[in-house]
């Protein structure tokens, strides 16, 4: 996340720190790296 300002973590809201966490790729121990975001939609379109 990239500020204009030097800002604490205590300004950042859950949301968009949240949201700028499930943008970010994950590496998970023998699956490589996953978009968290992208998983979720995979994982709900399996679910209907």
């Amino acid at each position: 996340m990239v500020t204009p300002y030097e800002a604490s973590f205590a300004e950042f809201s859950g949301c968009s720190v949240g949201a700028w966490l499930s943008d970010t790729p994950r590496n998970i121990k023998g699956k490589g790296m996953i978009w968290p975001d992208r998983a979720m939609l995979e994982l709900l379109e399996r679910l209907n």
